[in-house]
């Protein structure tokens, strides 16, 4: 029994410190007017141009996946819909900023279309406005006239 447990201890061990890809949950990019998000302030709201709620799947300078939020029974998760390897380019306009709505990082073990990720893993009221690898801003989810929008809270 000793030996057992001394196993179980080392497999949960070994769980901790095993090394999958480590992948970045966020929004859809989003672009705005350079002179708008100059004035950006807390409290002001971002519309998205989303009815339901999509994220994407990025891993360095790759976005590797689309997803989108599904409800099974009484549960929520977060399902892969689409694989893809498309290189996310800098934006080259100097009338418009790209910012990348990040939820933060997971690691996934398997990568494929149905796969999901529990929503718990993640504070969805929690999403960090990040442009050029700056984080500028921290805000939260919320439904403006049945679509998704940002709501800026903190400023950095």
């Amino acid at each position: 029994m000793k030996g057992e447990t001394q196993a179980l201890h080392l497999a949960k061990m070994m769980h901790k410190h095993l090394h999958y890809p480590q992948y970045e949950l966020a929004l859809p990019f989003v672009r705005v007017r350079s002179s708008k998000f100059k004035k950006l302030s807390v409290n002001d709201v971002l519309l998205l141009d989303l009815n339901v709620l999509k994220f994407i799947l990025i891993e360095g300078d790759r976005v590797c996946a689309d997803l989108v939020l599904q409800q099974v029974e009484d549960n929520y998760f977060i399902a892969v819909t689409q694989l893809h390897q498309k290189s996310i380019l800098p934006s080259d306009s100097h009338k418009f900023e790209t910012i990348k709505l990040s939820f933060g990082e997971c690691k996934m073990k398997s990568f494929e279309v149905g796969v999901r990720l529990d929503v718990a893993q993640f504070d969805l009221g929690n999403i960090m406005l990040i442009v050029n690898d700056k984080k500028i801003a921290q805000g939260a989810l919320i439904n403006v006239d049945n679509e998704v929008a940002v709501k800026i809270n903190t400023l950095f």
